[in-house]
């Protein structure tokens, strides 16, 4: 081996080692930018073609390529309009409707529960799934967790790491250059899942794509510095008309990777969104970041009711994002809600609208 080889294996190992820390667990495998962590991960847990699998409908449509790829379908659940991450009721709902044979909120491509095998569950713009409530139900239908930390990393649940919650975590990455990575506790998983990136040229990572190493003291910080920059907003919008701030499940800490608002009215939200460009604030809506994959032609045949979606499709239509760094000062969050309250004031002004 050479000693390029021997320094990116070391690298590696690295790299990996510090974001299991993280994570709160044994083992951390990475993965090329070009190979779908989760993908992997559903195939190392024995997901195949034919298993149905419980995921919010409102998720990045790399979830919805990692189905397609292994064979797996999808039991779309709606997005719970507090935390826009999978809702527990509903899943639970739906869970024993199957159960039951009652079939409300299930397509008709479900006969039995023995089909669903597992559930994935985001850590939706920072905020750790809610597992007070998503885990009793994964154990009462004998589900497997898949935890997606992809935008979590850093928030836990009851002191239990993000990425550490579910029964094996991933993080998919939508940059280029930029790795994703599986967690798990399973030392026979990481091992046949290391065994099956040695396998692919492809599917390791380039030494350019290792980043963002920190300490995991450090990334405590950052996430206190993020946490200190949402109770700014929460102070600073108190008064705000027309929207809900960010809600966290109980005993959840979020990573703060999003700060989310939710419009009551899509016009609402574009109104905003448009006011705080003017004023060069760097605001996005959410479905930038995820999408609505029942929407998904190639799911249109398993015969999802749209009116079933309701949560997702407030989301879509509703939801935007405010600037959300470590490194903003209270100075810079002020700037950016009396940007907003002014575009709200000005809305009011005009005759015939309210917000």
């Amino acid at each position: 081996m050479s000693s390029n080889n021997v320094n990116e294996c070391t690298q590696l190992s690295v790299w990996e080692k510090q974001m299991a820390e993280h994570a709160g667990v044994k083992c951390c495998i990475a993965f090329s930018s070009k190979a779908n962590a989760l993908e992997l991960a559903l195939i190392a847990k024995g997901i195949g073609k034919g298993d149905v699998v419980a995921v919010s409908a409102l998720s990045p449509t790399s979830t919805s390529e990692a189905l397609k790829r292994v064979g797996a379908l999808p039991l779309f659940v709606d997005a719970d309009p507090d935390t826009l991450g999978l809702c527990s009721d509903k899943l639970e709902f739906t869970l024993h409707s199957i159960d039951s044979g009652k079939k409300m909120y299930v397509p008709p491509f479900i006969k039995s529960i023995e089909q669903v095998k597992a559930i994935i569950a985001s850590d939706t713009f920072g905020n750790p799934f809610c597992a007070e409530m998503i885990i009793p139900t994964a154990e009462d239908y004998n589900l497997i967790i898949f935890e997606d930390v992809s935008q979590g990393l850093g928030g836990s649940f009851d002191d239990i790491k993000a990425g550490g919650i579910g029964d094996i975590a991933f993080i998919n990455t939508e940059q280029a250059h930029q790795c994703g990575c599986i967690f798990t506790n399973d030392e026979a998983v990481a091992s046949a899942l290391i065994e099956q990136r040695d396998r692919s040229h492809e599917a390791a990572p380039s030494p350019d794509e290792l980043t963002g190493i920190v300490s995991s003291d450090t990334l405590a910080q950052e996430c206190e510095a993020r946490q200190q920059v949402a109770n700014w907003y929460e102070k600073h919008l108190s008064k705000a008309r027309g929207l809900a701030l960010p809600h966290n499940q109980f005993g959840c800490k979020s990573a703060w990777t999003y700060y989310t608002l939710v419009a009551d009215t899509p016009q609402l939200r574009d109104y905003l969104i448009s006011e705080l460009h003017k004023e060069h604030v760097d605001v996005f809506i959410a479905s930038s970041l995820l999408a609505a994959l029942h929407h998904d032609v190639e799911w249109a045949e398993l015969g999802y009711k749209q009116s079933d979606f309701n949560g997702v499709g407030s989301a879509i239509a509703c939801a935007f994002c405010l600037p959300m760094s470590s490194s903003l000062t209270e100075s810079d969050v002020k700037a950016v809600c009396d940007a907003l309250m002014k575009a709200q004031s000005k809305l009011l002004s005009k005759s015939g609208v309210c917000a």
